[in-house]
C-alpha cells in the first residue's frame, strides 16, 4: 500500500533493518520460529501494555517497543525463509492495525487525549486504510501518503519522557490530514470505476 516513491525509500530502509537484524533472524530460522508466530507475539505485547498503562506507562512504552521490534522483525524471518506472501503480508497488516488501534482506545479510555478528535482521527484513519487496501487490491496507482503510525508512537515517546502532552494537537492536524487524503483517494476510486 505504498507509493511508487514512497516504496522505494521503504525497500531503502528495509535493506538497512534486514542487515542489522540478519544474525537474529537467522537464530530463529534455525530453532524453528515463523513470521506468524512473530506476528501473533507482537501483537500479545498489546495484553501488558494496556494493563501497565495505568499505573506505569513507562513499562507500557517498552511493551509498545517490542511490539515495534518484533513487527519488524516477522518480515526479515518471512524473507529469510522465502516465506513471503499474500497471507502473510495481510496478517502482518492486520496484526499492526490492531495493536495501533488497541493502543489509541488505550489512550482514549485514560482520556490523555480528547475524545472528539479522537474519534474522528480513528473514523478517518479506518475510512483511509479501507480505501488504500481497496486501491492495493485493484492494483490502482497510491500516492505519498504520511504513514501517522509512527508519529504517533513517536508522541508517546514525548508523552512518557516529559509528560508534555502533544496529542490532541497532533489528532487535529492528522484528522484534517486524513479528511483531505480520504477524499482524493475516493475521487481517485471513483473516477476508475
Amino acid at each position: 500500500m505504498f507509493g511508487e516513491d514512497e516504496n522505494r525509500m521503504y525497500l531503502k530502509i528495509r535493506a538497512v533493518r534486514e542487515k542489522l537484524m540478519d544474525p537474529l533472524a537467522q537464530i530463529l530460522v534455525d530453532i524453528g520460529v515463523t513470521p506468524d508466530v512473530l506476528s501473533y507475539l507482537g501483537l500479545a505485547m498489546m495484553l501488558p501494555f494496556v494493563y501497565f498503562f495505568g499505573f506505569n506507562p513507562w513499562i507500557s512504552f517498552i511493551f509498545l517497543l517490542l511490539h515495534v521490534f518484533l513487527d519488524m522483525l516477522d518480515g526479515v524471518v518471512a524473507r529469510k525463509l522465502k516465506k513471503s506472501s499474500a497471507w502473510g503480508g495481510m496478517l502482518d497488516y492486520t496484526v499492526d492495525y490492531t495493536s495501533f488501534v488497541i493502543i489509541f482506545f488505550t489512550f482514549l479510555y485514560y482520556q490523555v487525549f480528547s475524545p472528539f478528535w479522537g474519534a474522528l482521527f480513528i473514523f478517518s484513519y479506518t475510512l483511509m486504510h479501507g480505501f488504500l487496501l481497496y486501491m492495493s487490491m485493484k492494483k490502482m496507482h497510491v500516492f505519498f501518503i504520511m504513514k501517522m503510525r509512527l508519529w504517533f508512537y513517536f508522541f508517546i515517546l514525548i508523552w512518557v519522557a516529559s509528560g508534555l502532552n502533544f496529542f490532541d494537537p497532533f489528532l487535529v492536524v492528522t484528522t484534517v490530514y486524513f479528511l483531505v487524503t480520504n477524499f482524493l483517494l475516493y475521487n481517485r476510486i471513483r473516477c476508475s470505476l
